[in-house]
């Protein structure tokens, strides 16, 4: 698995900020340069904002992030700070999600019958991309940073 080398993102230190709710709920998580040529979807950088562990991944459709917590015993999904995965992939029992945070393999699926894939997803958390600064907004109600 090769580290990052043309998705630089470059942890930033998170402030206390004050003012309104909405402000204090998104922390800046990096920056980022733009997709290039020599982009990987799949690149992907954990993070630790404001007490949580963030799982930040380029999709062909663009930059996620997620809680890097597995939906099925809420374990780190990934403990690397870096790599390339097509499919974000949990390292203690192999449950694998796609690009939009939604399970597509679980190893010895039969055992959890019934099984509801949609429902078993990794909490998707807004990105927000400002140049080439990165925020993740953490409250899901707080009005969009370009708004602020």
């Amino acid at each position: 698995m090769r580290c990052l080398t043309c998705f630089r993102l470059r942890p930033t230190p998170a402030r206390s900020t004050t003012g309104s709710s909405s402000r204090a709920s998104c922390a800046p998580a990096g920056t980022a340069s733009p997709p290039s040529p020599t982009s990987t979807p799949g690149d992907y950088r954990t993070v630790d904002l404001l007490g949580r562990s963030l799982i930040l991944h380029r999709t062909s459709r663009g930059m996620r992030a997620f809680v890097n917590a597995c939906a099925h015993r809420h374990t780190q999904v990934s403990s690397l700070p870096c790599g390339n995965e097509r499919r974000l992939r949990c390292q203690y029992h192999g449950w694998e999600y796609d690009a939009e945070g939604v399970a597509c393999v679980i190893p010895d699926a039969g055992c959890f019958m019934p099984l509801d894939y949609q429902a078993l997803r990794l909490e998707p958390v807004r990105l927000e991309q400002l140049g080439q600064l990165l925020f993740v907004c953490l409250e899901p109600a707080s009005p969009p940073l370009r708004d602020s």
